[in-house]
């Protein structure tokens, strides 16, 4: 990597399978934030547990397609932080006053998606190299 430009690590990413795992994980993550509403009236402690695990999973299905990129770790983290940017404009929608607890979760949702896509990524990246 010494003697690399910065603009090189684009170079790394697999941008269709990053782009077609973000749909993915856009998905998971839109019904997993359509259904805590619902799940308010079962208790105040299920809504944040279901969120928290969709939102895993989301990253997780996000990133699982990585595993021929030149960089699998690095595309997972893309594919599972534009799933959740995708999000952010219905998280706006819904809550007009963005108040500073909304952007410390959002800044703490992307830090997520970059750790759980790059670890994802990093693990399929090794499960196809094995296979080969």
């Amino acid at each position: 990597m010494m003697g690399r430009s910065g603009d090189d690590w684009l170079e790394l990413v697999d941008w269709p399978a990053a782009i077609r795992g973000a749909g993915t994980g856009f998905g998971v993550l839109v019904i997993t934030t359509l259904v805590q509403p619902i799940l308010e009236q079962y208790g105040p402690w299920l809504p944040p547990l279901v969120l928290i695990v969709g939102y895993l999973l989301g990253f997780t299905l996000a990133a699982r397609g990585a595993g021929e990129a030149p960089s699998p770790a690095l595309t997972g983290a893309v594919a599972g932080l534009l799933a959740y940017t995708l999000t952010l404009p219905l998280l706006y929608i819904s809550r007009k006053p963005m108040g500073w607890d909304v952007l410390w979760s959002c800044l703490g949702y992307c830090v997520a998606g970059l750790v759980v896509g790059g670890l994802v990524g990093h693990l399929a990246g090794r499960r196809q190299a094995a296979s080969d």
